[in-house]
C-alpha cells in the first residue's frame, strides 16, 4: 500500500498548463492603465509596511512582481517613493 501511494505521487504528471489569453490580458492591461490615469494621473504606487507579520504577506507581495505574476505591467508597483496607498501586513489592534 505504501509503495502504491509513493509510486502514484512520484509517477503522477503535472496538470497541463493553460495558455494565457493574450487578447484578454491586453484588454485588462488597457483598462487598468486607463482607470489609473483617470483616477490618479499616473500608475498606482503602494508602500508596504511590514509591522510584525509572519513574512507570509511579504512573500506573497514579492510573488506579484516575479516573472509569472508580473503586476508591474499593469501599473501596480510596491515602492516607498511617492506612494499613494499604504499596505500594512500585520495584525492591527485598535489602540
Amino acid at each position: 500500500m505504501v509503495w502504491k501511494t509513493l509510486a502514484r505521487h512520484v509517477i503522477s504528471r503535472a496538470a497541463p498548463a493553460q495558455a494565457a489569453d493574450a487578447a484578454l490580458a491586453k484588454t485588462l492591461r488597457a483598462r487598468l492603465e486607463a482607470a489609473g490615469q483617470k483616477k490618479l494621473g499616473r500608475a498606482l504606487a503602494i508602500r508596504h509596511v511590514p509591522a510584525g507579520s509572519c513574512n507570509g504577506c511579504e512573500l506573497e507581495l514579492r510573488a506579484t512582481q516575479n516573472l509569472i505574476h508580473d503586476l508591474t505591467q499593469y501599473g501596480l508597483s510596491f515602492t516607498p517613493a511617492r506612494a499613494m496607498r499604504i499596505f500594512c501586513s500585520s495584525p492591527v489592534s485598535p489602540g
